[in-house]
């Protein structure tokens, strides 16, 4: 599946006119992937004790890069579960 997403890197530009301005849309091509994230976190029932919950989340994500990736990954845990004090994102494949 390809998605078409705006950017300023590319070669390829169309050209709209509004009036008299010309307006410039480049469009790059990029390809979204969904992946299999895991997100391992850790609780403190009580900020002064050391006894602490772990987590186990599992989340499916459409990610073009690995940045954006990691961006929803702690949204989404973070939206879930926003008492969590320590998040650990792994990503374990790419579905098909």
């Amino acid at each position: 599946m390809q998605h078409l997403a705006l950017t300023a890197r590319t070669a390829s530009c169309y050209r709209f006119r509004l009036g008299l301005a010309p307006f410039f849309i480049q469009v790059t091509p990029t390809m979204v992937y969904t992946y299999e994230v895991f997100v391992d976190m850790k609780e403190y029932e009580d900020p002064k004790s050391s006894d602490a919950r772990l987590r186990s989340v599992r989340y499916e994500i459409d990610a073009d890069t690995k940045r954006t990736l990691d961006a929803i990954a702690r949204h989404c845990a973070t939206t879930d579960f926003p008492n969590v004090s320590e998040y650990d994102i792994r990503v374990t494949r790419r579905l098909p």
